[in-house]
């Protein structure tokens, strides 16, 4: 079956590449390339099985010839053996029950505890989950609010007393309620529709300066988010916020950033506690004549403390994920823990039965933050759970293990702790603990796959004692928990319920199939810098190219891959795939995609290599301006190389294009120009100007043309013979234009169109001919 593959699938070859640097021990061959694989042919389901890690029943299906996209191939990573025979890696994974045949010597005997250990340190080398800085020199934002005027800076006592005359009291969320409870939240408002930031050097500074600092203390990545203004928020002499977390006010949104701009206050520190971690921000020293910006993650428990004296003010921004971009993801500055390799290698080769020890058939490891349904996949993770996500991905990938995330809930049934005064008084839930538990119930109530597939049907058991890190699920305060009372001759009942968010790891891809999802297939490759591709990466190619082919995947994500392989092909100077990914496009869009790219490909290979994808663009795309741009940025290309067959090619390819133009658009106006500046005045009247007429341009499109003809006459030729062109042009037109009502029939009269007169009249205008001009404002047969 391995050599029918080879035969049909695989490209030939005459002579071995050179072995990547990074993976001496590979080959990279590809899957069907454009020129040996018939247009309509399909790969078969087991082909694209073994050359992504998928599970069994995951397997996409290749489109239909519906969806008018042809079967692109599969770019497979290849394994040479000493006698020179190819294998698919996963292929001989397959083959082969011990995935490594020769067992490590130095490896883990207690997976569950070095797991615990090296996961736990890759955690440390996150960001942290808040943020602090001062600023000296901020510029001041020119602070003005609807009705109160601009406010000074450093904020004074008249000025804070005149703001508070326009603010309202905030309130704040409880349940599914928004509340107001000076006892809770004591603070004054103004929404963000009143304010108005006067200084444009203030966002700058905001996009430059705060934010970048912000994402560093943090770990995050700056490239990929955004601050959106909330709200206006002043503290007076009392004001307090007690311990909260933030709600997501916006979609995308994962921390908050407040900026208290110069005010003198004493009191208002701050108080933050995550994880068990407590840290306290006190800024009032240095409030008068600083500015101050903090940042915090939304599931942070953070209180205001009083405000003893003064007045503090303060922006509140929405810390966003960009719309068009992918989830903010904090930056890998460490390479992966030597560790990690060791205990996932040993785990992979002792489930393979490689090595004598005994493993566990899964981990489940407890994530540091909390997430709804909703954002449960690999691109919403933040903070630490995150980096360690990104730890695992590679080496999960690379050893076919399954990594899926899931919320988990312990439901605990036991008897309350009874002490001397038990009978004398009720208690709360909260104000008793657990002495034993009789019963417990374990499961998980939502399993996805890292982009938030969901996985339904699996019913797994749960071993909390063993298959538990870092520590056993029914640890620490619980989510929830119900006391029904002490009663006379026992103790009272104790009910906890634990909920959590948790990556799950296991061994055995029949059970939980490895799957490097289309989305983070797509981020990774957009982001690598790479020069020649990883094994991650030679995964992530596969994928890609299969999602392009696959039902169910939405135009723009076609649209997003096809991008992400071109310019992974450039970067990597591998023709085969840049071809690969080009012919996934549908022929009717597949100019549009590639032109930015096509230039630097030119740079890379020989023309004649890309000749016939270029030409195959040409003659299916539907736009003029698109071709004949492309053509004029090759055309000059040729010059600037001295590539006498490029320039043949640009010049047949545009006599061709030339004999097949579709109808001119008004945007389109530019490219005809840069063709006429090269086939001058004669192009213009025997080519140009009949095929408008056939395609009935109208007045603002003639208007448009005219204008920027004249505008570059003298690069296109003789002014004379041009003036002469538009004034012949114009009056034809003018004399074929029906805009006036018809006086034919006594009883009947068309309405006039207001809209074509006026676009006659800047046509005229634009001629600057008197004589048209007058034809057009003759009273007979008009008016």
């Amino acid at each position: 079956m391995q050599q029918q593959r080879t035969k049909q699938y695989a490209r030939k070859t005459t002579s071995a590449n050179p072995p990547r640097a990074d993976d001496p021990d590979y080959d990279l061959e590809y899957g069907s390339s454009p020129s040996f694989i018939e247009e309509d042919s399909e790969p078969s389901a087991a082909f694209l099985a073994s050359s992504v890690p998928t599970s069994s029943s995951a397997v996409p299906k290749p489109r239909t010839k519906q969806t008018a996209r042809k079967s692109t191939g599969i770019w497979i990573p290849r394994r040479v053996d000493d006698d020179g025979r190819v294998f698919n890696v996963d292929e001989e994974a397959d083959e082969h029950p011990g995935y490594f045949d020769t067992p490590m010597e130095d490896y883990s005997t207690n997976i569950k505890d070095d797991l615990k250990n090296v996961l736990q340190e890759c955690k440390k080398s996150a960001g942290s989950f808040y943020s602090n800085c001062s600023y000296s020199n901020a510029p001041n934002p020119g602070l003005s609010v609807d009705g109160v005027g601009v406010i000074g800076l450093p904020l004074s006592e008249p000025e804070a007393k005149r703001l508070i005359k326009k603010c309202t009291q905030a309130r704040f969320g409880k349940g599914e309620r928004t509340v107001l409870d000076k006892s809770v939240r004591d603070t004054w408002e103004v929404d963000t529709k009143k304010v108005n930031l006067l200084n444009p050097q203030w966002e700058t500074w905001m996009r430059e300066t705060a934010l970048p600092s912000v994402c560093k203390e943090m770990n995050v990545s700056e490239s990929e988010v955004d601050a959106e203004l909330y709200k206006l928020l002043l503290y007076e002499k009392g004001s307090h916020f007690l311990a909260h977390q933030d709600t997501e006010k916006t979609t995308g949104m994962f921390a908050t950033l407040v900026v208290v701009l110069p005010s003198k206050f004493d009191g208002g520190v701050v108080q933050l506690t995550h994880t068990g971690q407590t840290s306290v921000i006190d800024i009032a020293s240095s409030s008068l004549l600083e500015t101050h910006v903090l940042s915090w993650y939304t599931d942070v428990f953070h209180a205001v403390l009083p405000i003893e004296s003064g007045y503090r003010l303060a922006l509140s921004y929405n810390v966003k994920q960009r719309l068009a971009g992918p989830k903010p993801r904090l930056l890998d500055q460490n390479e992966m823990s030597v560790g990690l390799n060791r205990v996932m290698k040993s785990w992979r080769q002792a489930a393979d039965g490689v090595l004598p020890i005994q493993v566990p058939d899964k981990i489940i490891y407890t994530l540091e933050h909390e997430y709804s349904e909703r954002d449960l996949r690999s691109t919403k993770l933040k903070g630490a759970d995150e980096k360690l996500l990104n730890e695992l991905i590679p080496i999960a990938s690379e050893l076919r293990f399954g990594l899926y995330i899931a919320h988990f809930e312990l439901h605990q049934r036991g008897w309350a702790k009874e002490t001397f005064e038990s009978y004398n008084r009720s208690y709360d839930a909260d104000e008793v603990s657990m002495q034993e538990v009789d019963e417990d119930q374990t499961c998980f109530t939502y399993i996805v796959d890292l982009s938030g597939r969901e996985k339904r049907g699996v019913d797994l058991c749960i071993d909390d004692d063993t298959e538990v890190i870092p520590e056993p699920l029914g640890r620490g305060k619980p989510q929830k928990a119900e006391f029904g009372g002490f009663t006379g001759n026992e103790g009272g009942t104790l009910e906890y319920w634990y909920h959590k968010s948790v990556l799950i790891l296991c061994p055995y891809h029949e059970l939980f199939g490895v799957e490097v999802q289309e989305d983070y297939a797509c981020r990774m490759l957009m982001k690598s810098n790479s020069t020649s591709p990883t094994k991650l990466e030679q995964t992530c190619v596969s994928r890609v190219l299969m999602a392009c082919n696959c039902e169910g995947v939405t135009e723009t994500e076609v649209r997003e891959a096809i991008e992400a392989l071109l310019r992974s092909a450039l970067r990597w100077k591998d023709l085969e795939l840049w071809l690969l990914a080009a012919n996934a496009c549908p022929e009717e869009e597949r100019l549009e995609r590639i032109k930015h790219h096509v230039l630097e490909a030119c740079r890379q290979w020989p023309f004649k290599k890309l000749e016939g994808i270029c030409e195959s663009s040409l003659k299916h795309d539907g736009s003029n301006g698109v071709r004949l741009s492309l053509l004029d940025d090759l055309q000059n290309a040729s010059i600037e190389w001295n590539d006498k067959y490029l320039s043949k090619w640009c010049d047949r390819q545009l006599g061709l294009v030339l004999s097949s133009l579709r109808a001119p658009k008004v945007d389109e106006i530019d490219s005809f120009i840069k063709v006429c500046m090269n086939k001058g005045v004669e192009f213009i009247k025997n080519i140009l100007i009949p095929h408008f007429k056939e395609w009935e341009c109208d007045n603002a499109f003639w208007a448009a043309f005219l204008k920027s003809i004249k505008q570059h006459k003298d690069s296109i030729g003789s002014s004379n013979s041009l003036d002469g062109i538009v004034s012949v042009l114009t009056s034809d037109i003018v004399s074929r234009s029906k805009v006036f009502p018809s006086l034919t029939h006594g009883w009947y009269r068309e309405e006039f169109d207001m809209k074509a007169w006026e676009g006659l009249v800047e046509l005229v205008l634009m001629s600057g001919d008197a004589n048209v001009f007058k034809d057009l404002c003759k009273p007979s047969g008009r008016l």
